[in-house]
């Protein structure tokens, strides 16, 4: 076995649609809030729905303790707009980035990043993901996944 010890958190659940979790696409377009036509990080296509600024206060804490640990390996396993966050936190972008800067996942692709011990963080390959992998430090490697994080003993690099 691999002995693989999953760490589950709902931290990294794709975003909240709130009225819209679970509808038809076509019921979901038909009734969410009409977009503003400039940017709104507030903006919620349903009043119980989560905004850009609500996924990106949740996620950073978690994105933070990802770059902080010793672990020489993480896997992270989510849905898209989690991991276009965590992808722009990862390469150094703030909040208000994103206003202009956007990832689109790809069902089923990988990326990985490297972070170097003197904090340069490095997209080795980016398939826009579904799964993220970051390399960092020279200790055991971790594995994490939001619906299901995991611990390896080693990974191929």
């Amino acid at each position: 076995t691999l002995e693989i010890k999953p760490i589950i958190t709902d931290v990294i659940r794709e975003v909240n649609a709130g009225a819209g979790n679970g509808q038809p696409r076509e019921w979901y377009d038909s009734n969410k809030k009409k977009r503003p036509d400039i940017y709104d990080p507030d903006y919620k296509p349903f009043a119980d729905a989560e905004s850009d600024r609500e996924l990106w206060n949740r996620l950073y804490p978690f994105y933070q303790e990802i770059i902080s640990n010793d672990k020489e390996r993480i896997l992270i396993v989510s849905h898209g707009t989690t991991l276009s966050f965590l992808q722009s936190m990862l390469l150094g972008f703030c909040f208000e980035d994103i206003a202009k800067v956007r990832f689109n996942g790809v069902a089923g692709a990988v990326s990985k990043f490297k972070i170097n011990s003197d904090g340069k963080r490095i997209a080795v390959s980016c398939s826009y993901f579904f799964i993220l992998i970051i390399s960092c430090k020279n200790a055991h490697p971790k594995f994490f996944n939001i619906i299901l994080i995991l611990k390896y003993q080693s990974l191929a690099k």
